[in-house]
């Protein structure tokens, strides 16, 4: 494979790639599992189908069919940890201590327990992740088996049909209907909650626009159209904001993403996509049409304008410093911050998110860790910016749009920013025979 051609790959044998593909495929459908498990046209969920809106619990089972399936092929935790550098392992020994301690000392220990068992099971999924990534990556350096790519294909098509899904549920119920179009739709327990996989999918196809060409180039127009359009039309301002955020520095930064035909390309599914958010109507709601909900911020005050994230700060920045040592522990936030109103599970920061399950030190145990991570992809990405820069954007864009809403408190986020940043990881390591 030395003398291949940069778009010949080394696919691996039949056995091993159909797993792969299956793993991808199952991946990038998750949020369409979610919306079928729960598709009530009246809205009128039954216990098992909350739990799987509440809980994304098809995410949080994948992640454990992942963790069976990378031990049953060779996966050694054990190794894995030996493998990694003095400072990681310290930092990583801080947080699992931070994170036991602050469940052992929790107001409401049974429901700490379900964070610490989520938390336990997204350490493995990352172990699990990276060794089947390893396994399956590309041994030259083309592009048309390579998994990574294979998964950026994938999961905005994943993304785009979750879309369809939820414009023929509109079209069944009636736009015009009096529906609880807010909090009552299939797949979650808010609209909103569907940025947590649009805005990936936005930022992979941005970054497949501006690293490929031909009828990738083409298909990832569609896709960055149909799903940025439909993040507009849910009305959800923070996935748009670290996007373009995130589309600012890139193109500072790469040069692919200064080549005029990139921009023209991005330009034009961007506009599309906002032409179509608008053409398509609008449940007589304020939670829609970001684009609205922005020309309407101007005059409103700080709280209203960040949708009452600055309370929320405030009161959870309180609660921190009530525990800095060992953190108030998982899932007592709801139930413990005044401005949580007993309903917002996360105060929509990350930072603040760490600090007040952790503790200080858990906090800053794991922003190191994901600081050492960021340095090691921009560092790849800039090596290998064709075979990197989508997953780089998806991850960069997920990092920044933590800081203003729950990223890494779900399931399937946690598990999308694993696969973009671990995949770089995977693909381009010294010894990926590059």
């Amino acid at each position: 494979m030395t003398n291949a051609k940069e778009n010949d790959v080394h696919v691996p044998g039949w056995p091993e790639s159909r797993p792969a593909i299956w793993w991808i495929a199952v991946l990038s459908a998750l949020p369409v599992v979610t919306a079928l498990l729960s598709f009530r046209v009246d809205g009128e969920f039954a216990f098992w189908q909350l739990i799987a809106r509440q809980f994304w619990l098809p995410s949080q089972l994948f992640e454990i069919a992942t963790i069976v399936f990378a031990l049953s092929r060779g996966c050694d935790v054990q190794k894995e940890w030996a493998g990694l550098g003095g400072k990681v392992k310290s930092l990583a020994a801080l947080w699992l201590l931070s994170i036991l301690l602050a469940t052992t000392f929790a107001e409401t220990p049974n429901t700490a327990v379900l964070s610490l068992i989520s938390w336990t099971i997204h350490s493995l999924f990352a172990v699990s992740a990276l060794f089947l990534l390893r396994r399956w990556r590309s041994s030259s350096q083309g592009y048309r088996g390579n998994i990574t790519i294979m998964f950026a294909d994938a999961m905005p098509i994943g993304s785009t049909a979750f879309v369809s899904l939820m414009v023929i549920f509109m079209v069944m119920v009636g736009i015009s209907s009096d529906y609880d179009w807010v909090s009552s739709l299939p797949g979650f327990t808010h609209i909103r909650h569907s940025g947590y996989f649009l805005m990936p999918a936005i930022a992979l196809s941005t970054g497949m626009i501006a690293s490929h060409e031909g009828k990738r180039r083409h298909l990832h127009l569609v896709l960055l159209a149909i799903n940025f359009g439909f993040a507009i039309w849910i009305g959800s301002r923070g996935p748009l904001m670290a996007y373009f955020g995130v589309l600012a520095a890139a193109v500072l930064l790469f040069a692919m993403m200064r080549n005029a035909r990139t921009i023209g390309t991005i330009t034009l599914a961007l506009a599309g996509g906002a032409i179509l958010s608008q053409a398509i109507p609008t449940p007589d709601h304020s939670s829609f049409n970001a684009v609205a909900r922005f020309e309407g911020s101007n005059s409103q005050s700080a709280d209203k304008l960040s949708s009452g994230r600055t309370e929320i700060w405030r009161d959870t920045w309180r609660g921190v410093l009530e525990q800095p040592v060992l953190g108030h522990g998982g899932n007592q936030f709801r139930l413990q911050v005044p401005a949580a109103k007993e309903t917002y599970n996360h105060p929509h920061n990350s930072v603040l998110q760490f600090a007040y399950e952790w503790g200080l030190f858990g906090a800053a145990a794991m922003l190191c860790l994901l600081a050492l991570l960021g340095g090691r992809l921009v560092r790849f990405t800039f090596a290998y910016p064709r075979q990197n820069l989508a997953l780089f954007l998806a991850a960069s864009s997920m990092a920044l749009f933590s800081l203003i809403d729950g990223v890494f408190y779900y399931n399937l986020p946690i598990m999308l920013f694993l696969i973009c940043a671990f995949g770089i990881l995977a693909q381009t390591e010294p010894d990926s025979k590059q």
